[in-house]
């Protein structure tokens, strides 16, 4: 006899994870006989444990990575498979994020009435909120600014 459950008994649920940090999604696949094989998607594309080492797939079925890079951002879906069906969790949503820096240095000093450029990589996700202080002879000036 052959069988595969509808319902996942433990869906992947979205996060968000710094770079370099670690992460495991959950997922507790549907009964069945056999038991079924537990593979991940990225994107709708398989997961291949086999080309990259960063990438874990548990006895239980959740998914571990190891060293979160930003090109790990993306969608996940748990799926379940066995010689009855094929079955699919919900789609969870990875965010990666990274880290601004403490202190900005200035290579030229501003003087009152000077043009300021300020150039900033943005990688950080999500929504982040940076603040800039100017120190000068007027005071102090503050910009914030947020970045969706």
């Amino acid at each position: 006899m052959r069988d595969l459950k509808k319902h996942f008994e433990n869906q992947p649920l979205s996060t968000h994870v710094g770079i370099e940090g670690q992460i495991s999604l959950q997922c507790l696949p549907p009964e069945g006989v056999p038991p079924p094989e537990v593979l991940w998607l990225k994107n709708g594309e398989l997961i291949d444990t086999a080309k990259d080492s960063n990438f874990i797939i548990s006895n239980e079925g959740n998914l571990l990575i190891s060293v979160v890079r930003l090109a790990d951002m993306g969608n996940y879906t748990c799926m379940a498979r066995n010689p009855a069906g094929t079955r699919y969790s919900e789609t969870a949503v990875l965010t990666v994020y990274g880290q601004l820096p403490g202190e900005l240095d200035f290579l030229k000093p501003c003087s009152h009435g000077q043009w300021l450029v300020v150039r900033c990589l943005k990688y950080v996700l999500p929504s982040v909120v940076g603040t800039l202080v100017a120190r000068g002879q007027l005071g102090d000036i503050t910009v914030t600014a947020k970045y969706r």
